[in-house]
């Protein structure tokens, strides 16, 4: 890997170094603050601020080729000495995210893009992060295939129990279907994820159905409490509905299967790998501030499952402001403390485009657990606000 990474670097510089070659960059710079408390009777006020930098450098060798390195700096929280957020704003702070190079192969004409990058599934509902991987991906009549391999762990390379994962993947412009298998502990573990989704717009109404069923088997032996092999299947339900006019307005359902754990031979848990949800809450869910994590706990609850219905809305009251709001019932499909209620939220926020690449966001958001399932437990306040410049 080290080795890939300096091929890379030096691709990169000599792009820039030459004069056939051209150069772009992107980034987002934002500062956010949260002031919170956490799931519990008379918790203390929590209060931090922090700021972020990704940018993204994009050396161009010709309309086929060109490499791809983004840097991020932070994120730095005020007044924290070790990230350079403290008195003299002198910190390490800074890291590669992404650094891949992107080009059409002769002949066959598949998109490679090979190094560190991301993917994301179609609503980051398992996977949602950077990896090293080769991705290819080519246009087939209307539609997109998608086939590549990922590497989210190297161990000793002299023995079988890194963690890889495949892709084989379709993408039309309303339906798509994602393939993504996970082999690990020597291939005595395999999880596949088979996700089709379906996009339908009448008029000013967008329909988004994602269906998803996670088939595996883990072979187990003496060296464990238990010998007998297990197989799993779960499965979960997306289902979103979005008006989009001056008044926007959205609906989301989400049903993820749990297991109770009665057959230690055959379960119905819904893995994810490494999820990245949004589902516009603040306190049971990511939004303005996806860092602060308060009441959520992943798209599938671990084993216990999942079954929200989530509320948003937003109405802009002049050109370049908006007031949203956002409510949640959240519930979980297996018990704690005899209870499947998790409990309500709502939220109230504002965006103010200052500029048309220069956002504030501010929000104010109530979530009230079910005492029943948390146990003594006071409502859970968050107060959090975000200025970010795209540029």
């Amino acid at each position: 890997m080290k080795k890939t990474i300096f091929v890379l670097l030096i691709l990169t510089m000599l792009a820039v170094l030459s004069a056939e070659t051209t150069f772009s960059y992107k980034g987002v710079l934002r500062t956010r603050m949260a002031m919170y408390n956490y799931i519990g009777e008379d918790t203390p006020t929590y209060s931090y601020i922090d700021t972020r930098l990704r940018m993204s450098f994009i050396p161009s060798f010709s309309e086929n080729l060109k490499a791809v390195w983004q840097l991020e700096i932070g994120d730095i929280d005020w007044g924290e000495l070790q990230s350079g957020g403290g008195v003299n704003t002198d910190g390490i702070n800074v890291e590669t995210k992404h650094l891949y190079l992107d080009f059409v192969c002769p002949k066959s004409g598949f998109n490679a893009s090979i190094g560190l990058l991301r993917f994301e599934d179609h609503n980051s509902f398992v996977l949602g992060a950077d990896m090293g991987a080769i991705m290819l991906k080519k246009s087939i009549g209307p539609g997109a295939v998608q086939i590549g391999t990922a590497k989210l762990l190297e161990n000793d390379y002299d023995a079988d129990d890194d963690t890889d994962l495949f892709f084989l993947n379709y993408y039309h412009k309303n339906f798509g279907i994602e393939n993504i298998v996970r082999r690990y502990n020597g291939g005595d573990y395999i999880d596949a994820w088979l996700m089709p989704y379906f996009i339908y717009t009448l008029d000013k109404v967008i329909f988004d159905i994602q269906a998803m069923y996670n088939y595996g088997h883990y072979k187990m032996d003496d060296r464990i409490a238990r010998n007998e092999d297990v197989t799993n299947g779960g499965y979960a339900v997306d289902f979103k509905v979005k008006y989009k006019s001056a008044l926007e307005l959205g609906l989301e359902f989400v049903y993820v299967s749990g297991d109770d754990g009665e057959d230690p031979e055959k379960t119905t848990i819904f893995n994810t790998i490494a999820e990245y949800n949004f589902n516009g809450l603040e306190i049971f869910g990511r939004n303005i501030h996806d860092g602060q994590q308060i009441g959520w706990i992943g798209t599938n609850n671990g084993t216990l499952g999942t079954m929200n219905a989530i509320l948003t809305g937003a109405y802009p009251f002049t050109d370049d402001m908006k007031i949203k709001v956002a409510c949640g019932y959240l519930n979980t499909v297996e018990k704690v403390n005899d209870e499947t209620n998790r409990g309500m939220e709502f939220d109230l926020g504002f965006n103010w485009d200052i500029y048309k690449p220069l956002a504030f966001d501010l929000v104010g958001a109530m979530a009230m657990p079910n005492e029943d399932y948390y146990g003594d437990s006071d409502s859970v306040f968050e107060l959090c606000s975000r200025v970010q410049y795209k540029f």
